[in-house]
């Protein structure tokens, strides 16, 4: 089975894509650049090249997943189906990242409109049968930050339990 990890180029907003063979044992630093929060956490550094979280370049990355020959797709989103993100919940970030790096800072404030896009397309894709969308019903209102046990608890526990659905649609 493939398997891509999508990390964003700090410098250039650009997205960069990962795949196994670039994964080593016991080194997880492909896993820590695309889980750099602009703002939250520095970029993280490979090679040289400083990372950010891949959702600034492409949140929901399906038509990457087509055009790389894939036929079934699941897609784990972190919040309901039916979240429609607003470009207004990005741009305080936004603007605070394009002072050191505005390239990076135009991916973001395109974040809502990618992410809602891929999604929309997700959909109609889970109409034909090539796509499954795993999403939890209620939050916990767990959010990126959340320090919460108790509900990230329960939030790890409806993806597992949703996660039983992956076996049939794959057959």
């Amino acid at each position: 089975m493939q398997l891509y990890i999508i990390a964003t180029i700090a410098k250039t907003g650009a997205e960069k894509l990962f795949s196994k063979a670039d994964l080593k044992q016991d080194n997880y630093d492909i896993l820590k650049a695309t889980a750099a929060i602009p703002v939250f956490c520095k970029p993280y550094v490979i090679d040289e090249v400083a990372y950010y979280d891949g959702a600034l370049a492409n949140p929901v990355p399906v038509q990457e997943a087509l055009d790389l020959g894939c036929d079934k797709i699941i897609l784990i989103l972190t919040k309901p189906r039916d979240t429609i993100r607003k470009p207004e919940d990005d741009a305080k970030i936004a603007n605070h990242l394009a002072k050191k790096y505005p390239e990076a800072a135009k991916g973001l404030n395109l974040r809502a409109k990618r992410y809602n896009e891929g999604v929309d397309l997700a959909k109609k894709l889970e109409q034909e049968n090539k796509a499954l969308i795993l999403a939890p019903a209620d939050t916990f209102g767990v959010d990126t930050l959340s320090k919460s046990k108790e509900a990230l608890i329960k939030l790890y526990q409806e993806g597992y339990n949703d996660a039983k659905q992956i076996l049939n649609f794959l057959k």
